[in-house]
């Protein structure tokens, strides 16, 4: 029996044309005997699709569900078979009876995809209407809303248990903005050519997946920073939530909020929260942007809800 394949976002895509709804689900938490022999066989194989993917298991994978009767109209599943919890990330001198005995990479999609219609094709011909999502994995995904088919795929960021990418993008009608968490801190390259083991946040074009620009979370004097709450997509600017992203059991986080340009990344706004992190994406109403502080972690200072002016 599979355990997990929990839904993250919650806030799924309505495609009226179709009658369908669109949703991201996570990793598994315990896979049937068969299934982990199977894995154990071909662990040697490098194949773009699981041997041990069965019908009907539908763990990290992207779903359309008719809205009338929850029947799955398609379905992708996406990197290797994948078990894993929260317990894997504790393993200690003796092993954790909650974690799988051979965990995977814990690459859910933690979040919903993004929907987008009438949308010029990559392969040429009429305009279709195509999905956007970004996966832990660190790669982020365009597929055909009509039949899953996935049009293109980008590796932007390096993949850990804490992301990649998690609990949203955004998108306007050319763009693709996602942040890319980096949570083990890996070195990885910037399309300049540079290296960081910081957190950042790229543009990806909507038709080809190629990457228009990333910007490195511009906290010094830190190796860890924090790109994993929603992105938000308001006039001119793309609103991320940074900062230093410290273990909970070292001084507190500060929580930073950042306008980048949608253009070319550059940031024209910063507001930072001393010893508090940021603890939800961002809304804006009439030239004031609400956000969430604090997080359910021993580095808490306070919490609530800030009203920022901009500028």
């Amino acid at each position: 029996m599979y355990l997990g394949a929990a839904v993250w976002g919650s806030q799924f895509p309505v495609d009226y044309k179709r009658n369908q709804i669109y949703i991201g689900t996570g990793n598994y938490y315990k896979l049937p005997p068969l299934v982990q022999q199977c894995l154990d066989e071909t662990s040697n194989l490098t194949l773009y699709s699981d041997p041990c993917n069965q019908r009907g298991a539908y763990g990290q994978a992207i779903l359309a569900l008719d809205m009338s009767t929850g029947i799955v109209r398609w379905s992708r599943n996406l990197g290797s078979i994948d078990a894993f919890t929260g317990a894997c990330l504790f393993p200690g001198s003796v092993p954790n009876p909650n974690c799988p005995s051979k965990p995977g990479s814990d690459s859910d999609f933690g979040q919903a995809p993004i929907l987008k219609l009438n949308l010029k094709y990559k392969f040429g011909g009429t305009n279709r209407d195509q999905l956007f999502v970004g996966q832990k994995s660190g790669v982020a995904y365009g597929f055909d809303a009509e039949t899953g088919t996935v049009i293109w795929s980008n590796q932007v960021s390096p993949t850990s248990p804490t992301g990649g990418m998690e609990f949203g993008s955004a998108a306007d009608d050319q763009y693709l903005y996602i942040g890319n968490n980096n949570g083990d801190s890996l070195r990885y390259t910037l399309p300049d050519g540079t290296t960081t083991t910081k957190a950042s946040w790229s543009a990806l074009d909507l038709v080809t997946g190629n990457i228009k620009w990333t910007t490195v979370d511009p906290t010094t004097n830190v190796i860890q920073t924090s790109a994993f709450l929603p992105l938000t997509v308001w006039d001119r600017l793309v609103l991320v939530q940074g900062g230093s992203s410290p273990p909970a059991s070292s001084k507190p986080s500060n929580g930073c909020l950042y306008g980048l340009n949608k253009k070319n990344g550059q940031i024209l706004y910063e507001k930072c929260i001393k010893n508090t992190p940021l603890g939800s994406g961002a809304s804006v109403a009439k030239n004031t942007i609400y956000v969430g502080v604090g997080y359910n972690t021993s580095r808490v200072a306070t919490d609530g809800v800030l009203a920022l002016k901009l500028p």
